[in-house]
């Protein structure tokens, strides 16, 4: 993270820099078991659990890293500055004050994107569907709204991790407590990290909004979503998915 520079910002501001630069650490650490993933399904059949069991501590130890990365945006992105200089600019193009969506001068189309949001990284859903972490209702359509903003590529390989056998399903099979400890203390983790993620929400964003007219987003994420409740909701998804709260044909 100390190695990396942004090239480019709108506000000239470090606490936009830094923004950013959070957010590319997180991909940078947590994509270093994307090759790993793909190799699942065979190891499973062939009940490789010693190479299974190495998977799991690698991801324990990853997201580990990505909690402590996260935590780190207190550093240098200043709250006021944030949501005062820099949140307008992740408004996109669907808004309240863009009815008619955003036009571009020799370029014959309307664009009609929502802000920036989290659920745009492909890599969080990537986990998500590791370890069967399965949302509903709203939450589910959002997640799955937030595809067309991701790299075809990315599309496809998280399409592909989706229709991959279920590791928490073979470890339930299976009836390895070590493996069952390992995948739960996995998605607790997980847990762990968005709770963390729901606290800068609080500290740069819902804090700060006095009414729903003092900012370009109302009182919704720059996704369009009410932050607080999606990640609540997000956080009782991980809790379901230890395997201990769920019933086999759940796994």
């Amino acid at each position: 993270l100390d190695n990396t520079m942004t090239n480019y910002t709108m506000t000239g501001t470090e606490s936009e820099s830094w923004f950013y630069l959070i957010m590319i650490a997180i991909e940078g650490i947590g994509g270093n078991i994307l090759e790993d993933i793909l190799g699942l399904p065979e190891h499973m059949k062939n009940k490789n659990n010693q190479v299974i069991s190495d998977f799991l501590c690698k991801c324990n130890f990853t997201i580990k890293n990505m909690t402590k990365i996260i935590k780190r945006m207190y550093e240098k992105c200043k709250q006021e500055i944030f949501f005062n200089q820099i949140r307008i600019y992740l408004a996109g193009s669907h808004n309240r004050y863009l009815m008619n969506g955003l036009t571009i001068e020799g370029i014959n189309e309307t664009f009609h994107f929502v802000g920036g949001s989290a659920s745009q990284r492909t890599l969080i859903q990537v986990y998500d569907s590791l370890f069967g972490i399965e949302h509903e209702g709203y939450s589910k359509e959002f997640l799955k709204s937030q595809r067309v903003y991701m790299p075809k590529k990315h599309q496809k390989y998280l399409i592909h991790v989706e229709n991959q056998p279920k590791l928490g399903k073979y470890i339930y099979s299976i009836e390895d407590q070590q493996l069952i400890e390992m995948f739960n203390n996995c998605v607790n983790q997980l847990k762990t990290f968005r709770q963390v993620h729901l606290g800068i929400v609080y500290s740069y964003i819902m804090k700060f909004i006095k009414n729903e007219n003092n900012n370009v987003h109302g009182n919704k994420g720059s996704g369009g979503t009410n932050p607080v409740e999606f990640l609540k909701d997000v956080i009782n998804k991980n809790r379901m998915a230890l395997i201990q709260n769920q019933k086999s044909n759940h796994l």
